[in-house]
């Protein structure tokens, strides 16, 4: 597709910029890195509907986590 990471990341931050995407980090622990979590919307994602997504996230990181 010829389609650089640079070019991707760009449009990525646009779409934040935005307000149609949000990005959370979770640590996985000491030592474990990181991982990237994004929610997408065809709409701009309000405060309100973000606290909702991290609670979905939390929730299933919890059951993942007990798993």
């Amino acid at each position: 597709m010829n389609v650089s990471r640079d070019m991707i990341d760009r449009h990525l931050k646009k779409l934040e910029k935005a307000g149609y995407m949000r990005v959370v980090k979770k640590s996985l622990g000491r030592g474990r890195g990181v991982q990237t979590f994004r929610f997408f919307s065809d709409t701009k994602i309000t405060d309100f509907q973000f606290e909702i997504m991290l609670q979905g996230l939390e929730d299933s990181l919890q059951k993942l986590s007990t798993v």
